[in-house]
């Protein structure tokens, strides 16, 4: 991006952004969005944190998109799934790529939480619930594969 480019966006956007303050009231009925203007929000959001974040583990398929599993023993509900959202938009940021979330549900979980709406978007994940699969059947098959 050129300098006078990048200089004319800057100008754009703090046009925008004093437009926004100074006819709040008319502009979101311009727009087709309900609701009255209480006051104005901080739009500077410094969070500055060293944090590592540990997935269970992914697999990069053949057509680049991740697979991403976490193991629950225990039903976190609302506080894990915003914490895999949170795993999911870092990972698909940094590395470019789609990314899926499976959750292997182990112990009695039998109904857990898997998706839930926040504004306009609704998360998920894929929910593989272990009391209902058959460990014996998946042994054999690996100890047919060994001889």
């Amino acid at each position: 991006m050129e300098k006078k480019e990048f200089v004319a966006q800057q100008h754009e956007d703090a046009i925008l952004k004093t437009s926004m303050q100074f006819f709040a009231e008319e502009i979101l009925p311009y727009f087709g969005i309900g609701g009255q203007v209480a006051s104005f929000a901080p739009t500077e959001l410094v969070h500055l944190e060293i944090k590592k974040q540990y997935q269970d583990f992914n697999f990069v398929m053949d057509d680049g998109s991740w697979k991403h599993f976490e193991f629950q023993s225990t039903n976190e509900g609302l506080d894990g799934l915003k914490r895999f959202r949170v795993y999911e938009a870092l990972t698909s940021y940094q590395h470019k790529v789609e990314v899926k979330t499976y959750v292997l549900y182990s112990g009695n979980i039998r109904n857990p939480m898997t998706e839930f709406t926040e504004g306009f978007n609704t998360y998920r994940v894929y929910p593989i619930i272990m009391k209902d699969k058959n460990a014996d059947e998946v042994i054999g098959k690996i100890q047919e594969k060994n001889y």
